[in-house]
């Protein structure tokens, strides 16, 4: 994506099979769907726009091939998910990016519209929640903005070291990172939010909004990384 959006970026040591049709197929179970156009779905496939009217045929393609993109919504909010994006610094990290546009998050001056972004927030999250799960990334995070300074996050060497450089707004640990940094500590980090998953993935939110954080928030990732003695 190339405008202001909210990107997170599922990291893994290998290209995931199968897994990006298994994370859609969950997401579906989840009451999310797949927005239809004129009684077809649409997709892309290694650049190609596509569409039909059979989810078989969809998850079909989806799986054969080498890059692709869909789009789900739930009560009105949506995600786009890609898979080897190219906003990823590094192109021999394989990644899925999950994806929505940053207003959806933004109440601006108008105080009843919070909760609103709140909502947005929570569904945001769980989608990411449910696809960690899934999914099992080496590490994840989430921010404002597609692009990412390349020394902030790890290229193949550093994946597979397990190397982490910095705190974003959304944070996903997988076991090797949580025992690198210890559970307790994570799990005790001043952040707005910290989940530990079945799997013994955590998932760190540092501040209660990717895009206009409340005042009791503000400053939280480098209290987080001061607290994970990054």
């Amino acid at each position: 994506m190339t405008d202001d959006t909210i990107s997170s970026y599922l990291l893994f040591a290998e290209q995931p099979e199968n897994k990006f049709v298994e994370g859609i197929k969950s997401l579906l179970q989840s009451h999310w769907n797949i927005p239809e156009s004129e009684g077809s779905y649409e997709y892309f496939v290694d650049e190609r726009r596509l569409k039909t009217q059979s989810l078989d045929e969809l998850f079909t393609h989806l799986h054969q091939a080498h890059s692709a993109g869909i789009t789900v919504e739930k009560d009105d909010f949506e995600i786009g998910l890609m898979t080897d994006a190219q906003g990823y610094p590094f192109e021999d990290v394989s990644n899925i990016e999950v994806w929505s546009w940053s207003w959806e998050f933004d109440y601006g001056v108008n105080e009843p519209g919070r909760p609103f972004a709140t909502k947005n927030v929570e569904r945001y999250v769980s989608a990411i929640t449910l696809l960690s799960t899934i999914l099992d990334p080496v590490y994840a995070y989430g921010k404002r903005m597609e692009t990412v300074d390349p020394d902030t996050v790890p290229d193949e060497e550093g994946l597979t070291n397990h190397v982490v450089n910095e705190i974003f707004w959304l944070n996903i640990f997988s076991e090797p990172l949580v025992e690198k940094f210890g559970r307790d500590r994570i799990l005790s980090a001043p952040a707005w939010r910290v989940d530990e998953l079945d799997t013994g993935t955590i998932v760190l939110i540092a501040e209660d909004s990717p895009v206009r954080p409340s005042k009791e928030w503000q400053g939280s990732r480098s209290k987080i990384a001061d607290h994970l003695g990054m």
